[in-house]
């Protein structure tokens, strides 16, 4: 006896049942003020996670919590100023985030700097060179890290809470648990910048022995390696970038927003076996350069 045929009109079944939805969960932002940061707290905002915008300056913060509640509402996200640098203030923010909101579920690290004082390199005076190499590493290394830090009880407490009952990690396709760490393409190759590079080197590091530790316990930790990207950070050497941006297969510098995309992305439960790694955004630029620090410097002005 044959099986009958299926309904010409018959509803196909799901051939996935994890799940798209980012919505209600909780996400903390850093460096949410401006530029990469800014750009991830609307696109979260977009897929339905409320929103913890951390950035120093009360005034930048209070600026983009306004944007979001203007089209989702006052719910939808709360600003805090924190500087990275300050462990205390790290600890305070994220126990007043996880208090409001009343869970952590996604940590993206996009506070940074390309340099503390302006230009520097290794022929720079002691104090000048030290004041930017350990000012800079501070900030895009050791913020990343003390917030890495504070959030993994709560992060770990989530995790927990989306598993189905008697089920372990390791038997559960979709964690929920996100820590995204914004890196550089300086961070696999060079700018000759000593600071930055090895600041963002270093939170590749990080990410994979985060991941190692924390993957157990049902956290993904992934790090974005973005190539040139037109932000506040970089407006100053914005003709600079368009004319580099000519070397880029697509032909143009990123926008915030392409890196922002990928990091919503990340957040997706179905995407929970990506995990440890360091994810190029850069339009394919690096493919391109055995010189990217040669690329880069020589369309620099001479000192």
């Amino acid at each position: 006896m044959t099986a009958p045929e299926a309904s010409a009109t018959a509803r196909p079944r799901r051939l996935s049942k994890m799940s798209q939805s980012i919505q209600g969960r909780v996400a903390i932002v850093t460096g949410g003020a401006s530029g990469i940061g800014r750009a991830c707290v609307h696109v979260l905002a977009d897929g339905g996670a409320k929103i913890a915008v951390v950035d120093i300056g009360q005034e930048r913060v209070d600026k983009v919590v306004a944007e979001v509640r203007e089209v989702y509402g006052e719910a939808s996200v709360r600003g805090w100023e924190c500087d990275v640098t300050k462990g205390d203030r790290v600890i305070e923010v994220v126990n007043e985030v996880a208090s409001h909101f009343g869970h952590i579920d996604i940590l993206i690290n996009s506070a940074g700097v390309g340099s503390i004082t302006g230009q520097y390199n290794i022929h720079s005076d002691d104090e000048t060179f030290f004041k930017n190499y350990d000012g800079t590493l501070d900030i895009n290394l050791n913020g990343t890290m003390r917030f890495i830090k504070v959030c993994t009880p709560h992060l770990i407490k989530s995790a927990a809470a989306s598993l189905a009952p008697g089920t372990e990690h390791t038997e559960n396709l979709t964690t929920t648990s996100r820590i995204i760490n914004v890196s550089s393409s300086a961070g696999l190759y060079t700018t000759a910048s000593l600071g930055y590079d090895t600041s963002k080197h270093g939170v590749l590091g990080l990410t994979k022995a985060a991941c190692a530790q924390l993957g157990p316990k049902g956290i993904t930790v992934n790090a974005l390696c973005p190539g040139l990207v037109r932000t506040p950070l970089t407006s100053a050497a914005d003709d600079m970038f368009v004319a580099l941006g000519k070397q880029v297969p697509n032909g143009r510098a990123a926008e915030p927003e392409d890196v922002a995309h990928l990091a919503y992305a990340l957040c997706l439960p179905s995407l929970s076996y990506v995990n440890g790694q360091s994810i190029v955004v850069d339009g394919g630029w690096c493919n391109m350069l055995n010189g990217w620090p040669y690329a880069f410097l020589v369309a620099q002005p001479s000192s």
